[in-house]
């Protein structure tokens, strides 16, 4: 049986991460679309590396998780992504 894959809900809207790197920004060609102006047009990326990371892509205004400002973080179940003004939400199955 295949695991339930990752996911990132933005705005009510849930993401299933399936591929090994998910773009999120802007951009209609981000993986994951972010409709805020405070957001760069590729702001980050979530990258599956053994375990989900969230990186940086040199935005304007950051990214924070759980409040913590940072370039690269490891990401972990319920975790709060903070881009911009906006509020996305990492849940991994168990």
């Amino acid at each position: 049986m295949e695991a339930e894959p990752a996911t990132v809900t933005v705005d009510g809207s849930q993401h299933r991460l399936e591929k090994p790197v998910m773009v999120i920004g802007r951009s209609k060609e981000s993986d994951i679309r972010v409709a805020d102006a405070n957001i760069s047009r590729r702001h980050a990326e979530i990258r599956k590396e053994g375990t989900f990371w969230i990186v940086d892509l040199d935005s304007t205004n950051g990214v924070a998780v759980n409040g913590r400002a940072l370039k690269r973080a490891k990401l972990d179940d319920e975790d709060r992504i903070t881009l911009g003004s906006s509020e996305l939400v990492f849940r991994r199955p168990r």
